[in-house]
């Protein structure tokens, strides 16, 4: 089977020439599949009589019975593609499934395919009939003007970019003003594409058309039949093989300019085309760079179903295909397994999918978006957040729209907004879920003196009962008490009492924690302090709310007693770790800095920093205080044995659990607390890793 393709700027008179060739074809003895790839449904027309066939689309989303291919005039087959309702679904998904079924459903006896393709659009679903296993030859349609030229320099991009072999047959001219023939003259030079034939004006177009019967059928004397024979003599020679396809060699956009002002074509250079892969790529939420074959390993609204699925009481619809709700569903869960071995309570995963396929994105989405919402609703929930995905984005979803259709459904349905960098982040829609949450919020409820809600903070710090109860005593001796919190919060009630807070305090200075303080920007002044690590994090908290509360000397009395408590246990624990040589295996130099206090104050020395090749930069500027450590770049873990025994170290801290394969004595970096107690917790790790012999089997061991 022969498969041709006619592209051309919409209106031009595609489905007119294409449904002649299909005729004239016939009537040479071929069998031909005649395809309208259009969601306006108008191709066939002309080869069923005058009477539209049911489309593809009819079957495709349930609507209608009968056959999708239809027998039409001297036998030829006849397909429609047919489109979603107008301003709803993904009429270029339709195409794709379209183009999918009439391969698998051909009949046999086929000698030629002729698609008859959307017009201006090169893309997505309407790109398929001129990729490589779905073409042997490209017709393009134009006239004189010059945006119909335009448009066929586009589509020789998307041949060149898409298909990259040789099927250009060359253009069929359709005259509507032979003054201006020089045009397409001069872009068939410089682009060098031949002129396959010249169709003139014609009344008879017009006639054969009302009769709902093609030219050739109705006039087969006439002048217009023989310009379209002469083209489907073209045709035939290339059915043969002796009218040889070209490339496509579009022009730059310089050398269309000096067409369209009448110029001689002085810019040869093609457009640029990427011929290298790479999947380095930004991830602005938490400011690192993805390297080489690195990906991100979770959907791209993960940062918004991060964000909200921390609120118990509120359930998120995530509005795209299934695989996109259970990665998000897999990541939290694989988090709170781990927050609840280290919290004592287990985390809920109040998720829901619209569960969108090829043929909802097709026929359109805002039913199953409905029924999601429906049945989040019916579960109880009074708060539901739907949260876009590359699927619903991508088809250009109304998700407010919907909602608003939705009426009262006894609760507050709210849609996420999408992010300047949604599809390109592993963390996508997380603003989008700050500033959804800032937008419920009451900012004129009057503020409760002594009172602190915290943004952005990191996973983990409120969960443990003795994080909370640290944070509270902490708070308690500037006369202040937790109200809110966005986002680590138990429920809604929690999100919504942070505007009635005396003070808003972002919690580390972290690209995501910023986006959650840039949502309450220009409602509210926000405070920063640093994360809570070691004896420096206590420091650093006391003296930012020192200067929060001006209570100045509350702070020290807090600070003097708990530089005391952690003084005592780490002189208790000195005379074992005393005198000893360590070795960090880490990513990078975040967060060390309270882990070197630490074994500075048992007496330790830091050999060295080592570190690991890495996939990923990390560019959110913290960097370690203790610049006079030497610094070890890409240890592999097979190598690091060989750099502890070549420094004579004593312990390697690390955070991966591989190190335990050196056979030498390891620490882990973590801590399940914070402050003096998390100091000292990971202080006694420490020591009792140094009494334990080395052996092989260490692996795991000194993460526990």
């Amino acid at each position: 089977m022969y498969k041709l393709a006619v592209y051309g700027k919409g209106g031009i008179g595609k489905s007119s020439i294409s449904s002649n060739l299909s005729y004239i074809l016939s009537e040479r003895g071929m069998k031909v599949l005649h395809v309208g790839c259009d969601p306006k449904h108008d191709s066939t027309r002309l080869l069923t009589g005058g009477v539209p066939q049911r489309t593809f689309m009819d079957s495709f989303s349930g609507r209608g019975e009968g056959d999708v291919i239809e027998s039409g005039t001297n036998g030829i087959y006849c397909v429609e593609c047919g489109g979603a309702e107008p301003g709803i679904g993904c009429a270029g998904k339709g195409m794709a499934a379209m183009l999918d079924y009439v391969e698998r459903n051909t009949p046999d006896d086929t000698d030629v395919r002729v698609c008859d393709v959307l017009g201006d659009v090169v893309c997505g679903g309407f790109s398929v009939p001129m990729r490589r296993d779905n073409v042997d030859g490209i017709i393009l349609v134009v006239s004189e003007e010059f945006m119909s030229i335009y448009a066929a320099n586009n589509i020789l991009r998307g041949i060149r970019n898409l298909n990259g072999g040789r099927c250009v047959l060359g253009m069929v001219l359709n005259s509507r003003d032979p003054g201006d023939r020089s045009r397409v003259e001069a872009f068939s030079e410089a682009a060098g594409v031949r002129i396959l034939g010249e169709i003139s004006r014609s009344a008879v177009f017009s006639k054969a058309e009302g009769a709902g019967k093609t030219v050739s059928e109705l006039f087969p004397d006439s002048p217009a039949y023989k310009q379209l024979a002469h083209i489907a003599d073209m045709v035939c020679d290339a059915v043969s093989g002796r009218l040889e396809p070209l490339s496509a060699s579009p022009l730059s956009d310089k050398a269309m300019m000096q067409i369209a002002a009448g110029q001689p074509v002085t810019d040869k250079d093609p457009p640029a085309v990427r011929t290298d892969c790479s999947f380095d790529s930004f991830d602005s939420e938490r400011a690192i760079t993805y390297k080489g074959d690195y990906v991100m390993p979770a959907c791209t609204s993960h940062g918004a179903a991060e964000a909200l699925l921390a609120i118990e009481d509120a359930a998120v619809v995530m509005h795209g295909t299934d695989n996109c709700a259970f990665l998000d569903e897999y990541a939290w869960t694989r988090e709170s397994y781990w927050q609840g071995f280290s919290g004592g309570r287990r985390r809920t995963c109040n998720l829901y999918s619209s569960g969108l396929d090829g043929r909802k994105a097709f026929a359109g989405e805002r039913e199953a978006l409905k029924a999601a919402i429906t049945e989040a609703v019916e579960d109880g929930f009074r708060y539901v957040f739907v949260v876009p995905t590359c699927t619903s984005e991508i088809i250009g979803a109304d998700i407010d729209g919907c909602i608003a259709d939705l009426g009262d459904v006894g609760a507050e349905v709210v849609g996420v907004p999408e992010d300047d960098r949604f599809l390109a982040s592993k963390f996508g829609c997380y603003s989008g879920a700050m500033t959804a949450l800032c937008r419920m919020m009451d900012w004129d409820m009057p503020e409760v003196p002594g009172t602190v809600s915290f943004l952005g903070m990191t996973p983990g710090y409120l969960v443990r009962k003795e994080n909370r109860e640290y944070v509270d005593s902490l708070l308690s001796a500037f006369g202040l008490r937790r109200n809110g919190a966005l986002v680590d919060v138990g429920r809604m009630e929690d999100v919504l009492k942070v505007p009635s807070s005396q003070y808003l305090v972002q919690v580390h200075r972290h690209p995501m924690n910023d986006r959650a303080a840039k949502a309450v920007a220009g409602r509210r002044k926000v405070h920063l302090v640093e994360s809570m690590g070691g004896m420096r994090g206590v420091r650093e908290w006391v003296a930012a709310f020192s200067e929060m509360t001006g209570l100045r000397e509350a702070g020290s009395v807090f600070l003097e007693k708990e530089e005391k408590a952690y003084s005592e246990v780490i002189s208790s624990l000195r005379p074992k770790a005393e005198g000893r040589k360590v070795l960090f295996y880490v990513r990078s130099d975040a967060d060390l800095d309270w882990r070197i206090d630490v074994l500075t104050d048992l007496g330790m020395e830091v050999a060295a920093v080592a570190h690991w090749h890495n996939k990923f930069v990390e560019h959110d500027g913290r960097e370690s205080t203790y610049t006079g450590i030497p610094r070890i770049e890409g240890v592999d873990i097979c190598g690091l044995r060989e750099a502890a025994e070549d420094l004579g170290v004593d312990l390697i801290v690390s955070g991966d659990a591989r190190t335990g394969r050196t056979g030498y004595r390891w620490v882990g970096t973590s801590t399940m607390y914070i402050g003096r107690e998390g100091a000292l917790d990971w202080a006694e790790k420490v020591v009792r890793c140094l009494s334990i012999k080395p052996c092989e089997d260490w692996y795991g061991r000194g993460s526990e």
